[in-house]
């Protein structure tokens, strides 16, 4: 075996690929999910590939599957917690119907409605902080890995980014 990176990368996912997203597979049930967690698997993976030293097949599948388990608990975890908010947000409309009328006497527009136009405005990295924080619902330090930025600046531009689209969309909703 080679000593300094073990294979490269190409060799190193052709061979393991299929293992990964089998575990995925039988762990979650659902294919779509497991496509999805195996892709973010291998961009965490090639990110992070060069500075990590694996000597063998047994390091490798070692650390994939410790990669693979930390995705999956953090799938489990993120569902959990929409049910909870879902729970949450069914039972306060149940208690009070009148909420309802409060909210839309507070907010007579849909501000969802304008959130597309104000999307707009952002730049394509400011589009990526977003897609990998809401939709990936990655945190500071993996989309810091996926960027190649440092995670107080991560934390910093979504901040930004936020303010920015915060801005846009109060302009959009008060013409």
């Amino acid at each position: 075996m080679k000593n300094e990176p073990y294979q490269n990368i190409a060799e190193l996912y052709e061979s393991n690929r299929l293992w990964v997203y089998g575990f995925f597979r039988k762990k979650l049930n659902s294919i779509e999910v497991a496509e999805d967690l195996a892709q973010t698997l291998w961009l965490k993976f090639f990110q992070i590939y060069e500075s990590v030293r694996l000597k063998d097949d047994k390091a490798v599948k070692a650390y994939l599957r410790s990669m693979a388990e930390h995705l999956t608990a953090d799938y489990f975890r993120s569902q959990q917690k929409s049910k909870e908010l879902m729970q949450e947000l069914s039972n306060l409309l149940d208690q009070n119907q009148s909420t309802n009328n409060v909210f839309e006497e507070a907010f007579p527009e849909d501000p969802l409605e304008y959130l597309d136009d104000a999307y707009e405005v952002l730049s394509e990295e400011e589009k990526l902080l977003i897609f990998l924080k809401y939709n990936e619902q990655l945190n500071s330090k993996e989309i810091a890995i996926v960027m190649g930025i440092s995670p107080s600046l991560v934390r910093m531009r979504l901040s930004r980014t936020r303010e920015k689209l915060r801005s846009e969309l109060h302009k959009k909703m008060n013409k």
